[in-house]
């Protein structure tokens, strides 16, 4: 339900929001940042690809992952050029074995 509402609110700005799984990726979570760096987002045409939640909103600040993941989609849809570019995971990455 939360990304069907997520999507309709989008749509309301002309903005398409798609859910993809990759079920040959697996990551360990042994934390709430591990959940963060397991979920991942993309926009091709703002030169996001494959980029984690923990990566684009940084710390969570009330560990509410519907928020968080609102957060980052809003993040990305509005305000794309306030995310860190890629080479720069290089130097916030947080171990997790995502590959960023």
């Amino acid at each position: 339900m939360f990304l069907i509402e997520l999507t309709d609110d989008l749509q309301k700005f002309g903005i398409k929001l798609q859910h993809a799984q990759n079920n040959e990726m697996v990551i360990n979570v042994n934390s709430y940042a591990d959940v963060l760096n397991a979920v991942r987002i993309s926009s091709p045409a703002d030169n996001i690809g494959n980029t984690c939640v923990g990566h684009i909103i940084d710390k969570s600040p009330n560990l509410d992952l519907m928020e968080d993941l609102k957060r980052a989609v809003n993040r990305v849809a509005f305000a794309p050029e306030t995310i860190a570019p890629e080479a720069h995971n290089r130097k916030v990455c947080h171990n997790c074995g995502c590959g960023c």
